[in-house]
């Protein structure tokens, strides 16, 4: 994902349905159509859930804060040429140009021994990254 503001701006304004109710098709292995209000599946309600807000407290504590209170918390970051080939531990930029931006799930966060503060995100690119 990029930046999550549309995605939080649609949840706002006009709710999602659940899954049963419009099923999700991706466009590369699926059939894809156009958002719809109407219900595909007529023995499920079509009962749309909204964000009462989306946003949060952005300083560190304030994000802690929200995870620990309702769970993981979404942000987007900018990609570097590096990025692409992380593997594992915490990343730091090395080298490589601006790739554009990316949305990541927030779930936890830490500090090693030499006071290096990291966030523990979750990625939605497969198992393979």
């Amino acid at each position: 994902g990029n930046l999550p503001i549309s995605a939080f701006s649609y949840l706002t304004l006009l709710g999602v349905t659940t899954e049963e109710c419009i099923p999700y098709f991706s466009g590369k292995t699926g059939s894809a159509w156009g958002c719809t209000f109407e219900c595909n599946n007529q023995t499920v309600s079509n009962h749309r859930y909204k964000c009462k807000y989306p946003w949060i407290n952005f300083t560190t504590n304030g994000i802690k804060k929200e995870i620990m209170t309702n769970g993981p918390v979404e942000t987007a970051f900018g990609v570097w040429g590096d990025f692409m080939s992380y593997k594992s531990g915490i990343y730091h930029y090395v080298s490589g140009g601006f790739q554009g931006a990316h949305a990541v799930k927030l779930i936890g966060w830490g500090e090693i021994d030499d006071g290096t503060k990291y966030w523990i995100a979750a990625n939605s690119w497969g198992t393979r990254w």
